[in-house]
């Protein structure tokens, strides 16, 4: 299952909740395919601090 077969079945489930996808393999071209519209941010590995920071902020800024 890919990451997007898997937000669909979330949403199919009823599960609308922020997701921060990380992965090892770096495809950029998915990235604008995730961010925004089915991801609060899609990281690729090795993740910075800073960036896992701000993306936990921004799912945390969500669910408030």
């Amino acid at each position: 299952m890919t990451v997007a077969e898997l937000r669909t079945e979330l949403r199919r489930h009823g599960h609308d909740i922020p997701v921060v996808f990380i992965t090892a393999h770096r495809d950029e071209s998915i990235r604008p395919l995730l961010d925004g519209r089915d991801a609060v941010a899609c990281l690729f590995k090795p993740i910075s601090e800073a960036a896992l920071v701000e993306a936990l902020d921004r799912v945390f800024s969500k669910l408030i």
